[in-house]
């Protein structure tokens, strides 16, 4: 089961765009991240926005969302453990993480590597899930992760 279907105007699309090049796309400004959100949303996808102001905080925004077990703890493994079983419905999930670069760089790319896992997974099975991420800050880089060149505009 293929998670697109082939027509001659995908190329153009905001999700093909950023399945191609990985799961992940990359902003430093509010306008494309919204954009891009706008078109997503149109296309029916689900929208679940986290701001990222401590990697505490942004797991209890997660927890909320996603309704994790009792069992979820606020560490990178269990959030691992507890986003492999969240269901993905309709035509896909797009995950925003506004302000990435407030989290200490080792905590973003653990963070980007779970979530990207997560789309992988999900495309093998034909779901879709994208990340949009966001930092304003133009020093803010990831190295061991590969974004997709970053919308500025």
């Amino acid at each position: 089961m293929s998670a697109f279907k082939e027509h001659p105007e995908l190329h153009k699309q905001v999700d093909y765009q950023i399945a191609v090049n990985g799961w992940v796309q990359f902003y430093r400004s509010n306008g494309a991240l919204g954009n891009d959100q706008n078109w997503l949303d149109q296309a029916g996808y689900t929208t679940a926005e986290f701001h990222c102001h401590g990697l505490s905080h942004l797991f209890d925004q997660f927890n909320e969302y996603f309704h994790f077990p009792s069992y979820f703890h606020h560490n990178l493994n269990s959030f691992n453990d507890c986003l492999r079983d969240i269901e993905i419905n309709g035509i896909g999930l797009i995950i925003v993480l506004k302000n990435l670069d407030n989290l200490k760089k080792e905590d973003s790319e653990s963070l980007l590597e779970i979530l990207i896992d997560l789309a992988r997974l999900n495309f093998i099975v034909g779901k879709r899930v994208f990340i949009l991420a966001h930092a304003v800050h133009s020093d803010f880089r990831l190295e061991h992760i590969k974004l997709n060149s970053e919308k500025a505009k």
